[in-house]
């Protein structure tokens, strides 16, 4: 994390004479489920991974591990960007199967795409992890997409243009119903529909992930980068989001292909609270099963919303305050496709 805070972005670069060009490289190793028992147990208990899939991996443990590898990547002095300030927009993965508490595996990460983008560059590192007695066999493939924000660049551009898939969750929100988040700690079946979190819990994800980012840690680390208080860690989010989808799962698939698509929408400052919506649509796989009336496999979109979210209120509608200042609605702090 140290060598992060001394990685500069090439000068070329920050000034806009050249594009950046990422380097070809790759880092790996080996993870021993079983041997880290105590680590996935504290994550599973953080994350608040259901029970009744305790054999199973948390499917976003990988995830995290990935971006813990990825620092030597983002500061080697051959990568073109700072190693603070990148934004991480968002990661797709695909599991093959979900992995088995019993397992051992190799993940390994490389850079991938080079985009341009509105507000600087976008680059994008690839994970992948697959069982170590089965090297060609992929067990994940994880693509996770992260920001520079630079304004100055060259006048001419060869880089193609940032388009993302978006997650159309807002689409269909009016037909999303809140998940109920069982309560820990309690021998009663108590239940709530809003996910707290505070500085304390941000700084344990950081020590337990050892992602210790200055945003997330404590208030004047946080402002020392343009934040007025810390935010918590997307990928907590990400997990914690996941957990209570599948907390609803009374059985779930393993053995079968998942696709898991995630985009950070805005930054959640500390302390916070919000809620996890979900809705299921099923969508014809083309067109000619539409016209036979056959449709595929549902999409399950979730979201993260601001408590004070209500489905009544349409996503585009424009409210005003006391003084009669125009509020924008509430909009997503995550969103997650999965499928």
């Amino acid at each position: 994390m140290f060598k992060l805070l001394f990685k500069k972005t090439h000068p070329d670069v920050s000034k806009g004479r050249v594009e950046p060009v990422l380097p070809d490289i790759a880092v790996h190793t080996e993870i021993d489920f079983t041997a880290q028992a105590a680590q996935l147990d504290r994550y599973h208990a953080m994350t608040q991974w259901p029970q009744l899939f305790s054999d199973i991996v948390h499917p976003a443990y990988l995830a995290m591990r990935a971006l813990t590898l990825q620092a030597p990547l983002i500061s080697d002095p051959k990568q073109p960007f700072a190693g603070l300030g990148l934004v991480h927009m968002g990661n797709k993965m695909h599991y093959t199967r979900m992995l088995k508490r019993s397992e051992k595996i190799t993940l390994s990460c490389a850079f991938g795409q080079l985009w341009d983008h509105k507000l600087g560059w976008v680059f994008s590192v690839n994970s992948r992890a697959y069982a170590v007695a089965d090297p060609d066999t992929s067990l994940l493939e994880l693509e996770s997409h992260y920001l520079y924000r630079q304004k100055r660049k060259p006048e001419q551009c060869h880089l193609p243009q940032y388009c993302p898939n978006k997650i159309p969750f807002m689409q269909f929100a009016s037909q999303s119903l809140p998940l109920k988040i069982a309560a820990t700690g309690t021998t009663s079946q108590q239940t709530s529909e809003k996910i707290t979190i505070d500085n304390r819990m941000a700084r344990s994800y950081a020590h337990l992930s050892g992602d210790y980012n200055p945003i997330h840690l404590f208030t004047w680390t946080a402002r020392l980068f343009g934040f007025k208080q810390p935010i918590i860690h997307g990928m907590w989010t990400k997990a914690r989001v996941l957990s209570t989808w599948f907390s609803h799962q009374k059985t779930f698939a393993v053995n079968q292909p998942c696709t898991i698509d995630v985009q950070f929408m805005r930054f959640i400052s500390l302390p916070n609270a919000f809620t996890v919506h979900a809705v299921q649509v099923v969508k014809s796989t083309s067109d000619e099963a539409i016209s036979q009336g056959e449709q595929g496999p549902p999409t399950t979109y979730l979201a993260g919303m601001p408590v004070a979210w209500s489905k009544d209120l349409s996503p585009a509608q424009v409210t005003q305050d006391t003084a009669g200042t125009e509020i924008e609605p509430h909009k997503p702090f995550i969103q997650v496709s999965i499928r």
